[in-house]
């Protein structure tokens, strides 16, 4: 079978956890913006397309219609009509995080398999990605999808489930993480990428930051592991039983939900993004110490007993 997997390329997680499936099956990415981004710092051989709609950065909030022809404005014809060329090509794509990607499958007349932990909304035209979106369209384009994969701890260990929608045919698969070989270091705090302006100040060298380190090697020695509220990170850091600290933007509904999981299940911590200062920060960092390391356990030993590649391979299977 010949697939090709179309990564949405507003942020690395998906590109990142996209690479793992490149590799296990031999399927080649297609993404753009910050996925084509990760892709050339980690040396990959990627197809790149241009965005296929338009992304606007900014303090406002963009509200998207419940239906296509209120989304014309946002999209880019020349970009899609390209994505809709490589997709003829193959006889599966795989979709990861993009619904729009699933509409143009629908339009080149494809089967696909769509790859996601939020299917409560669309991918959004604002920096932030505020998504108020009616359902009639999301709906609409996930039931196109032959299964959607969560890579995600399965029931009751998944952190999004306040982003999913048990009406649709979910498969989880576990997190869809690379368990790279773990360095030794004497910091108490690993801190995205994307924190590390904010965090610095406070945190000085007590932290390492992803945006000079590839944070995947240093988990095992961290106490803690200090974040945005991407999924992704959430994934790598319970994968090696660490508590999380997302500090998060609430307008983003996807990782505040996350933030408010990893809290009622007692594995992680919650700080507003707007109430963050030296001293909210530490009681945060304190109050981390009293979760629930048994749990976090068990979210270690159910990482390594899962096989997401098999599952997948599974899931795809007769497709």
């Amino acid at each position: 079978m010949k697939a090709l997997i179309f990564s949405e390329g507003n942020g690395y997680g998906h590109a990142a956890r996209d690479s793992i499936i490149a590799r296990h099956f031999g399927f080649p990415i297609m993404t753009f913006g910050k996925g084509a981004e990760y892709c050339r710092l980690n040396a990959m051989h990627f197809i790149e397309t241009p965005p296929p709609y338009v992304i606007r950065a900014g303090k406002e909030k963009v509200q998207i219609a419940s239906e296509i022809t209120d989304l014309i404005r946002f999209l880019k014809p020349a970009s899609l009509a390209k994505i809709q060329a490589h997709f003829m090509k193959v006889d599966l794509v795989i979709v990861d995080g993009s619904p729009l990607g699933l509409a143009i499958a629908g339009l080149a007349g494809k089967k696909a398999v769509y790859i996601s932990n939020d299917t409560s909304a669309l991918v959004g035209v604002h920096g932030h990605l505020q998504k108020k979106v009616a359902g009639s369209l999301l709906d609409r384009l996930m039931l196109s999808a032959r299964i959607i994969i969560v890579p995600d701890f399965p029931p009751p260990l998944t952190v999004t489930a306040l982003n999913l929608d048990s009406s649709f045919p979910l498969a989880f698969i576990g997190p869809l993480v690379e368990r790279r070989k773990q360095i030794s270091h004497n910091k108490r705090f690993v801190v995205a990428g994307l924190l590390e302006k904010e965090l610095k100040p406070y945190l000085g060298g007590q932290a390492i930051y992803g945006g000079k380190t590839d944070i995947r090697s240093c988990y095992a020695d961290a106490e803690l592991v200090i974040c945005h509220g991407g999924h992704t990170t959430i994934m790598e850091a319970l994968s090696y039983g660490k508590p999380v600290l997302c500090i998060v933007d609430k307008t983003y509904s996807e990782r505040y939900n996350n933030a408010l999981m990893l809290e009622k299940k007692g594995i992680g911590v919650l700080l507003d993004k707007d109430f963050l200062t030296a001293e909210s920060l530490q009681a945060a960092i304190d109050y981390a110490k009293t979760l629930n390391h048994k749990r976090l356990a068990l979210y270690r030993d159910t990482a390594e007993k899962l096989d997401p590649m098999a599952i997948l391979a599974k899931a795809m299977d007769g497709i």
